[in-house]
């Protein structure tokens, strides 16, 4: 249907059996066009995130049960996890606007909006427990290891940053012990004075 970034997006036959079976089988253009729009920006969701690392999106597909963005790249799992939650996070942008449209403005009063605004909303909100599940292919199988990962990246830092901590530590420890030896202790103190004290009581006596 034409292309994104330079990446072609493609409509796959089955999106109106996926539109009309989604729509419990009912005739409903405002819904069908909801869900088409909600997979669409699902994966362009996905997209904006692989060129935001430096990936290249071969293709954006759009079929009944959802969609595909191909993409190519030398990449990493925190990425992987990252990418895996922009389809997921554009959906939930598209929830709040709706919810809050409808909030502001009201329900729809027409059948094609209401129909619009539904998808956009309950079933938006289906899509997206389902997307979330933890089974591959869908998005939970690789969007859920992004706390592991963030704190396995933690962990790491921490490690790498001790021996560093350590090394300071010691080093101050050294200066504070260099200037200690370096000061002269209390009884050293007192016999300079003592001598000083002695020296200048004989200047007196001779002049």
């Amino acid at each position: 249907m034409g292309a994104w970034g330079g990446a072609p997006v493609r409509l796959h036959w089955t999106l109106p059996l996926g539109a009309f079976a989604f729509g419990q089988g009912r005739i409903a253009p405002g819904f069908w066009l909801g869900f088409f729009l909600i997979i669409i920006l699902h994966e362009i969701g996905h997209a904006l995130l692989v060129r935001r690392f430096g990936y290249r999106v071969t293709s954006i597909e759009v079929h009944g049960l959802g969609g595909v963005c191909r993409w190519q790249g030398d990449t990493t799992a925190m990425h992987r996890a990252q990418i895996a939650w922009g389809g997921v996070n554009a959906q939930a942008l598209l929830f709040i606007v709706a919810v809050a449209a409808t909030g502001v403005l009201g329900e729809p009063a027409d059948p094609f909006t209401a129909q619009l605004a539904r998808a956009f909303t309950v079933t938006n909100a289906w899509l997206i427990g389902l997307n979330l599940l933890p089974i591959p292919p869908l998005d939970g199988a690789e969007a859920w290891k992004l706390g592991a990962l963030i704190r396995e990246r933690r962990g790491r830092r921490a490690r790498r940053s001790a021996p560093n901590v350590r090394g300071a530590v010691e080093r101050e420890l050294a200066a504070l012990d260099a200037a200690e030896r370096r000061t002269p202790s209390p009884d050293v103190r007192a016999a300079v004075d003592t001598e000083l004290r002695r020296i200048v009581s004989e200047v007196k006596n001779k002049r």
